[in-house]
């Protein structure tokens, strides 16, 4: 495999033009490949198996710590279920 730079593509996609069989189609065509297709609003992905929204939040966490010169941290996975109700008051930033 490549860099990570180059293991997702994109393509914006009209949505009149491009339904559901024609997705169906890509995705199909990724599946034999080895990689998956999401179609969010407009924005046709289509990433590798495995490369998923962890690994995508890990890659460019790093890419933020090395330009802030810090070591990358690691996310991991939460231990108790994410809440579904309202979110509590965000903290305020200390300056």
């Amino acid at each position: 495999m490549g860099d990570e730079d180059d293991m997702c593509c994109l393509a914006i996609v009209k949505t009149a033009r491009f339904g559901t069989e024609q997705l169906a189609v890509v995705a199909a065509l990724c599946a034999e490949l080895g990689w998956q297709a999401s179609l969010i609003g407009r924005k046709l992905y289509a990433f590798p198996d495995g490369f998923g929204k962890q690994r995508a939040a890990e890659f460019v966490a790093g890419l933020v710590a090395v330009q802030a010169g810090v070591a990358p941290l690691r996310l991991a996975a939460p231990t108790r279920p994410l809440s579904r109700g309202r979110p509590g008051p965000r903290p305020r930033p200390r300056y």
